[in-house]
């Protein structure tokens, strides 16, 4: 026999035999939830990540052909958090890519809909939030800089915040102005023929 979880004043927190309940304030109903989020577009989410680290690539190199904070160089810090050689920048180069074109790109695709806002756009903010977040909870300590960075630079958090919130909002931009990739794929296979 089916058990159910009674609310009842005289029965709370303990097993009871399921019986309908007629006329009653304690009925407990289970549905699913988020039954109508859609399917997740990979391929969208790549493409968007894919323009969001470029962005925040161009930034970076920006930022190491004029001087500024040196110290804060993300590839450097990656490095530090994998134990790569600090002169080993390709590799940072690569995980960089890695990390924003396919990783992040795919994550946001799947928590997009998932997200807070009414707009691609303000889900991508909010996505680099968490990702500037997590950034510094996890790679900086990982890195050796201490919690939030503070160990290499004062500015380490407002300038990776910067970073973030660039990558965020190219990425919801792309991201809402992208076709679904399925149907971009067709429009290229169609193209060609």
């Amino acid at each position: 026999m089916p058990y159910l979880f009674a609310a009842s004043a005289h029965a709370r927190r303990r097993r009871v035999p399921y019986a309908p309940l007629r006329n009653s304030q304690w009925a407990v109903t289970f549905k699913p939830v988020m039954t109508d989020v859609p399917k997740v577009d990979w391929l969208k989410g790549v493409i968007a990540g894919t323009a969001a680290t470029l962005a925040v690539s161009l930034l970076m190199t920006l930022e190491k052909v004029l001087g500024i904070a040196p110290e804060l160089s993300l590839i450097q810090l990656l490095l530090r958090a994998i134990e790569a050689p600090a002169d080993n920048w390709v590799t940072g180069w690569v995980i960089h890519l890695l990390i924003g074109c396919v990783f992040g790109g795919m994550l946001f695709a799947w928590a997009e809909p998932r997200l807070e806002g009414n707009t691609p756009l303000k889900k991508g903010v909010l996505f680099g939030l968490l990702l500037w977040l997590a950034f510094m909870l996890a790679i900086m300590p990982a890195a050796g800089a201490g919690l939030f960075g503070f160990e290499l630079s004062e500015l380490a958090p407002a300038y990776l915040l910067l970073l973030h919130v660039v990558y965020g909002v190219v990425l919801g931009w792309t991201y809402g102005k992208v076709p679904w990739g399925a149907a971009l794929c067709r429009r290229s296979m169609l193209s060609r023929s």
